[in-house]
């Protein structure tokens, strides 16, 4: 890596590293991904521009940034066995260094999780596990296996990957309360939070709850979710807001590739967060040293 002083942004002069800790590759053939046929939900009248196989060599970024490293989150290859997923990272992300998010369902029969994590340790490129529970799923989180299960992947020093509205104040407590229980939990917000126009109000008051938690990382992406013409105005008041309430050394920008192109190019999501105004030390964390450190890439 280029040593580049921590309040320079990249020019066209020199060039920075930079780790993406969420991007999905998809081998349509080889996996089963129900939601991204048509005929299953969700019904995006746009899903045709991601129905595609897309792997590390569509990750194109300008001579001013460098891709050092990406995360794969699961995407839905194999839901009954994800390690096929892993498997198949393994044998195919070759030009970028990688590591692995598997799906499992955080409310399994806790004897059940830990043998499934078992059988995924097996994979040198796993690092945790996401369970989306978006929406009404977010009860899930308050189900009485969670904790046992957090408990485990906390013993093994794997990440849970959170994706549900933190502007649902109560599943957001809930989470804190494990987060504070287990202390070696590594825990991961997804698309902060889903944060939208109309639900910032509450999604500040969970930027609160989660305050000070030495365990929980916020990754700042997915703006395309629920806006797909967002704008820089509200991906910096979205970051403003963050930074005000969590450590930047516990904010990582992702792109959610291939999502992204929902909106934008890899590159113009990449331009639009090195354009952003952040506070001496803020970029190089943000971009790259905080999803080193927390998901161990080389």
């Amino acid at each position: 890596m280029v040593d580049i002083p921590h309040n320079k942004r990249p020019t066209d002069m020199d060039y920075q590293d930079i780790i993406d800790p969420h991007v999905h590759f998809f081998a349509l053939e080889k996996g089963n991904y129900q939601w991204l046929k048509s005929t299953q939900p969700p019904f995006w009248p746009d899903k045709h521009l991601i129905q595609k196989n897309v792997s590390d060599a569509d990750l194109t970024l300008c001579s001013a940034l460098r891709l050092n490293g990406v995360v794969h989150i699961e995407a839905g290859f194999d839901n009954e066995y994800p390690e096929r997923e892993l498997a198949y990272l393994n044998d195919t992300v070759k030009r970028v260094s990688h590591k692995a998010i598997a799906y499992l369902d955080i409310t399994l029969e806790p004897t059940l999780f830990s043998e499934k994590i078992r059988q995924y340790q097996t994979h040198g490129n796993f690092v945790g596990i996401r369970d989306i529970t978006e929406g009404e799923d977010a009860q899930r989180l308050h189900h009485s296996n969670v904790v046992k299960n957090l408990a485990f992947l906390a013993h093994e020093g794997l990440i849970f990957e959170a994706q549900f509205e933190i502007a649902q104040l109560a599943t957001t407590q809930t989470l804190r309360a494990y987060c504070v229980a287990l202390p070696n939990l590594k825990c991961v917000i997804n698309h902060c939070g889903l944060v939208t126009p109309d639900t910032f109000a509450s999604w500040q008051l969970a930027l609160h709850i989660l305050k000070g938690l030495d365990n929980l990382w916020v990754k700042i992406s997915g703006f395309e979710m629920a806006q797909r013409q967002f704008n820089a105005k509200w991906v910096q008041t979205v970051t403003d807001a963050l930074l005000q309430t969590i450590n930047s050394e516990h904010l990582m920008f992702a792109s959610n590739f291939p999502l992204c192109l929902l909106s934008q190019s890899y590159q113009q999501l990449w331009q639009l967060y090195s354009e952003l105004t952040l506070p001496d030390h803020a970029w190089a964390l943000m971009s790259y040293h905080n999803a080193q450190r927390l998901y161990q890439l080389a």
